[in-house]
């Protein structure tokens, strides 16, 4: 009658895919209110989990560590960034929505609970395991491509959690900053992205 955390890591990885794959399918097809719902929303957890937390959580719980990848990365010597990414992608190829958008799904969910969470301590921030596979000078995600227009910047803003443009750039500033308690992810020395480049920055609102 042994115990051990790995046993539900099957159910980790499956729940935290359906809710990638749900925003992904709402931002596909411009369906920004809902997801805006979904990342506003607490998420009741109950006893479910083996330490002590508060019944309500926001979404961020649904991402939650995998040991057993971890294991099997060290114990068979893959020597991979995420092997978590890697199935994520491969299981992508059959599923009907690009990776790409699966991405940009990834991304919406880390920047929002990014600074919805700096005024919260003990929260589990957002890793957007699938941005191991965003690569520099890459094209920026759909949504942002689309939001050279200012009505449709206006559309994606709250799911970035600011009012408008300007609002956006200020929030660049606070990832790495002095004393700041978030951070662009990192998966090696020189393995990350650009903020910039992701959301097409420079031509966001250069259209009416």
């Amino acid at each position: 009658m042994q115990y051990n955390h790995w046993y539900w890591d099957n159910f980790k990885f499956i729940i935290h895919e359906m809710f990638l794959y749900a925003i992904g399918v709402l931002l596909k097809h411009e369906r920004f209110e809902p997801v805006l719902r979904l990342m506003s929303h607490s998420y009741y957890v109950g006893s479910a989990l083996d330490y002590p937390r508060e019944p309500m959580e926001p979404f961020s719980i649904i991402y939650q560590t995998m040991d057993s990848l971890n294991f099997r990365n060290r114990r068979l010597n893959l020597n991979r960034l995420s092997l978590r990414a890697e199935m994520l992608e491969q299981r992508s190829h059959a599923s009907g929505l690009a990776f790409a958008e699966l991405m940009q799904a990834d991304f919406v969910l880390f920047f929002f609970n990014s600074l919805a969470t700096l005024d919260e301590t003990g929260r589990q921030i957002w890793w957007p395991e699938t941005l191991l596979y965003y690569r520099e000078h890459a094209a920026p995600f759909e949504i942002f491509a689309r939001a050279e227009s200012l009505g449709y910047v206006m559309k994606i803003c709250p799911l970035l959690a600011v009012k408008d443009k300007d609002g956006l750039g200020e929030a660049f500033k606070l990832f790495g900053a002095q004393n700041a308690t978030i951070y662009l992810p990192r998966w090696d020395v020189f393995h990350s992205f650009s903020l910039q480049n992701v959301t097409n920055f420079k031509k966001l609102a250069s259209k009416p």
